[in-house]
């Protein structure tokens, strides 16, 4: 069988610029660039299929790829049928078939294929991973769950299915059981700042400011820029300071003078200081963090005014105002409890 004509065929490239910008668009796929490896594979396979030698076999299983997601069922036709005469027997060629039921909606053929596969190798980890996105695909969580749990239960450190595992429960709601996946790949990756983020939000929404904040100025200590773990920063540090007020306003006379006789206790009034010392350096932190983040979207609109050109210019720009007009309310915010507990910090 020919391959079809290319889809925007970059005729004028040699073989080796050919294999080199393929190569490049493989790199930033995960930037949506799924159309120039359609395009660069594409042109590979119609102009220069018998300089490709080994390389052939995953240019057609990348191109195949694509094609299902573009839509080019000749394309997807064309490699699948490539593949299948020189791979029959494959378990890897046999899975893609699997992948094209899926990207026809054809959900209940592509599980009945996959557990025909599993019926051979039990134990095949990414067919197993191939049923959970179809299960997942079609609304089934707890078979989804259950899938993943099989699994884990015989590989335990694939970070990717507890990755998995974690973003079902925390779109769930049960962010408890979220935040132990995420635990499990702090172990397997300690030093991620994508896994430190979550887990960071994920102890926010079960109320543990300390130990968000405490996650999110680590992720700030290995990037300083990066703005999730800011805006964290500052939700927990609010949150923690809106308790403290609310425990104060809300005393009673019997709670104050519980609190003088522990204070009486201790004749240096060390525990007093501490507290007001930690809500000292809590403010501090806080307002670093507003100015940094603030920093940020200045640097990001004044880069967007420049290049006033670019698709969804305004529409970064109404973000980055809004975003900086809520750093504003958070700093006015962080200002008003320094002068209540008479801090001194920047502005």
């Amino acid at each position: 069988m020919r391959p079809p004509q290319s889809l925007d065929d970059p005729a004028s490239l040699s073989f080796a610029d050919l294999v080199k910008q393929q190569q490049s668009a493989s790199s930033s796929q995960t930037e949506g660039r799924g159309d120039l490896l359609l395009a660069y594979g594409s042109c590979l396979l119609r102009k220069f299929r018998d300089k490709l030698g080994d390389a052939l076999w995953g240019v057609l299983e990348t191109v195949y790829l694509q094609a299902l997601e573009f839509r080019q069922d000749r394309w997807a036709t064309y490699c699948l049928q490539a593949l299948q005469t020189r791979w029959r027997d494959s378990t890897r060629v046999k899975r893609l078939k699997g992948i094209a039921l899926e990207a026809q909606g054809q959900w209940a053929a592509a599980l009945c294929h996959y557990d025909s596969l599993l019926s051979q190798q039990p134990h095949d980890p990414l067919t197993r991973k191939r049923v959970t996105a179809a299960l997942k695909n079609q609304g089934r969580v707890s078979e989804c769950i259950q899938m993943l749990f099989l699994h884990l239960d015989e590989m335990a450190t694939d970070a990717e299915a507890w990755q998995e595992l974690g973003t079902i429960y925390a779109s769930e709601g049960r962010l408890a059981q979220a935040a132990f996946c995420f635990e499990e790949l702090l172990v397997h990756d300690p030093l991620n700042t994508l896994f430190l983020c979550v887990y960071a939000e994920l102890q926010f929404g079960l109320g543990r400011f300390r130990l968000s904040r405490q996650y999110a100025a680590h992720v700030v200590s290995l990037q300083p820029q990066n703005s999730r773990a800011l805006w964290t920063l500052i939700l927990t540090s609010r949150n923690s300071l809106e308790n403290a007020c609310a425990d104060r306003k809300g005393a009673t006379r019997e709670r104050v003078k519980k609190a003088d006789r522990d204070r009486a206790l201790n004749r240096n009034g060390t525990g007093a200081a501490a507290a007001e010392d930690e809500l000292k350096t809590l403010l501090h932190l806080s307002l670093g963090a507003v100015r940094r983040l603030a920093g940020i979207y200045e640097k990001a609109l004044a880069k967007g005014e420049e290049n006033d050109d670019t698709p969804g210019g305004p529409l970064d720009s109404a973000f980055g105002a809004a975003a900086l007009r809520r750093l504003a309310a958070h700093r006015v915010f962080f200002l008003s409890r320094a002068k209540e507990v008479n801090a001194k910090v920047g502005k």
